[in-house]
């Protein structure tokens, strides 16, 4: 079986491969990132925010790392943001179990006092993060450092998939934009990723419970018997309990994109 993510090569995407053997997982990115002109805050913040693994890559190393030893607190909303951090000399202070914005909101209003926090991120980035920090009194400035574009042309390995793992909420669009009428199911990373999924008209037929490989696998595992079924892959299907080591959750797809078509040459 051919699994497509939409994201360049990771290493989420090798352990995911080492966890679905013998399927064939393979990356192939729907977007690209351009850097939007920005300043940088006049002072160093007392917090930086980052919700996104390609943010620090619009962001001067040199400086971050200066207030980072200089004391600036670091949160990130998961474990491959965390790791594109430590790529530049920063080691998160915070990282929420629950990994989206929302989580990471949450847990900077119930852990720490209000404060000064800069928020670099996407021009699309959600205001989520925003809107829960200053209704608890932190006083956030949101900068856009870049933009997500969709590519010019669907790379050619979608049509050989039989499941596609949506990594964020801009590849969602971009794959319904580039392939018009997607019929190909899809497992997304995390909930915000599914609703966009949903509202671009993809089939979603089941959500990660957390941005992990092992919770992708387990989706994964649990769809794989019914790929080409499409009855069966459009019927509820039971959520796991929480028990055990499963960390995967499925959900009735509500696809209503019109007949499928073939993707653009």
């Amino acid at each position: 079986m051919q699994i497509v993510l939409t994201r360049p090569d990771s290493p989420l995407v090798r352990e995911l491969a080492a966890l679905v053997t013998p399927s064939r997982v393979t990356a192939a990115a729907l977007t690209r990132q351009i850097a939007v002109p920005h300043q940088l805050p006049g002072a160093p913040p007392q917090w930086v925010a980052i919700t996104s693994p390609r943010t620090p890559q619009f962001l001067p190393a040199a400086v971050v790392r200066d207030w980072y030893e200089d004391g600036t607190q670091f949160a990130c909303t998961g474990p491959a943001t965390a790791r594109a951090l430590t790529q530049i000399g920063v080691r998160p202070r915070e990282i929420p179990t629950h990994s989206s914005a929302a989580g990471l909101a949450a847990a900077l209003t119930e852990k720490y006092a209000p404060a000064k926090l800069w928020f670099p991120g996407s021009a699309g980035a959600s205001g989520v993060l925003v809107e829960q920090l200053r209704l608890a009194k932190w006083q956030v400035a949101y900068t856009p450092v870049y933009r997500t574009v969709a590519l010019d042309t669907l790379p050619g390995v979608y049509e050989d998939a039989a499941l596609i793992v949506v990594t964020a909420g801009s590849a969602a669009r971009a794959l319904a934009k580039l392939w018009s009428a997607c019929p190909i199911p899809v497992v997304t990373i995390g909930e915000p990723s599914a609703t966009t999924a949903r509202t671009a008209g993809l089939t979603v037929v089941a959500v990660a419970s957390e941005p992990t490989a092992r919770a992708l696998a387990e989706c994964i595992k649990m769809v794989s018997p019914n790929l080409g079924d499409e009855d069966a892959l459009l019927a509820p299907t039971p959520t796991p309990t929480k028990s055990g080591t499963n960390t995967a959750s499925t959900i009735t797809s509500t696809n209503t994109a019109a007949t499928p078509t073939a993707p653009p040459a």
